[in-house]
């Protein structure tokens, strides 16, 4: 089998390029980055949204008040837990009340742990890991954690407290 060509790779890059030029697969934006990573339990293992009631949500931090990006401030400790995990919308959410939104400047945990926030312009973050779930909540700030420049993914894992059984 070494040496000949699988007839599919060329079938599979044209139907990638399709996707792409009809815009159902977002093209890769080059003037941005993006920063992925995994939130870690008490253990350092993978901490999945598996469980209905529960929310974990990774938010972009901006010490800068002029971000060009949706991000928290400094000022989001001010609010209270409630209102803080229903400013973060849907991608699709156009009400007023809506600091961040997913796909934004926000991302909601995976099943396997990771995140993924894409399209962040170059530049120096921090991240807001919030959790809330069966009577407990956690905001967890990471200043300065992320460098992102244009056309990179920056890596950084979360490690939290939590655990689960």
């Amino acid at each position: 089998m070494l040496g000949k060509k699988s007839p599919m790779i060329p079938c599979l890059i044209s139907a990638v390029l399709i996707l792409l030029a009809c815009g159902i697969l977002p093209a890769p934006d080059p003037t941005t980055g993006t920063i992925t990573g995994k939130v870690l339990d008490d253990d350092g293992k993978p901490l999945g949204n598996v469980y209905d009631k529960e929310t974990l949500i990774v938010a972009l931090y901006c010490s800068d008040s002029d971000a060009d990006v949706e991000c928290l401030h400094e000022d989001f400790w001010d609010l209270e837990m409630d209102t803080l995990f229903n400013a973060v919308c849907e991608s699709d959410d156009t009400s007023s009340g809506c600091l961040l939104h997913l796909g934004q400047g926000a991302a909601s945990v995976q099943a396997d742990g990771s995140y993924t926030i894409a399209n962040v312009p170059p530049g120096q973050y921090g991240l807001v890991f919030m959790f809330r779930g069966l009577g407990l909540s956690q905001t967890l700030l990471m200043r300065d954690v992320a460098a992102v420049q244009a056309g990179e993914s920056a890596e950084y894992d979360i490690a939290t407290e939590l655990h689960r059984k």
